[in-house]
C-alpha cells in the first residue's frame, strides 16, 4: 500500500460522528501521510554560495512557507515535515 492508498483507505473507512477520539487520530495520520507526498519548493531562486564555490537554490515551503536551502543537509525534508521536490532552474 503506499500513501496515497493509506489516505484514500481512511477516508473510505471513516468512522461515525460519535467516535470524536478516533476521527481526531485518523486527521493527523491524513496530514501526515500527505506530508510524504513531496511537493515541489515554491518561490525558487538560484544563488551563488561564494564559501562553497557552487549555486544552490533557495524556495519556500508549500507547507508552512518556511525558506529552505537544497544546498542545507536533509533539503528534501522541511522542518515541518513536508518532503519537498526542487526544480532546477
Amino acid at each position: 500500500m503506499n500513501t496515497k492508498e493509506a489516505i484514500k483507505a481512511i477516508d473510505n473507512n471513516w468512522p461515525p460522528e460519535n467516535y470524536i477520539m478516533l476521527r481526531e487520530a485518523l486527521e493527523l495520520a491524513k496530514q501526515a501521510l500527505n506530508k510524504q507526498i513531496p511537493k515541489e519548493a515554491i518561490e525558487v531562486v538560484s544563488r551563488n554560495n561564494e564559501r562553497l564555490k557552487n549555486k544552490v537554490l533557495l524556495g519556500r515551503c508549500p507547507n508552512c512557507q518556511a525558506f529552505i536551502s537544497d544546498g542545507h543537509e536533509k533539503a528534501n525534508v522541511c522542518k515541518c515535515g513536508q518532503a519537498l521536490i526542487w526544480r532546477e532552474l
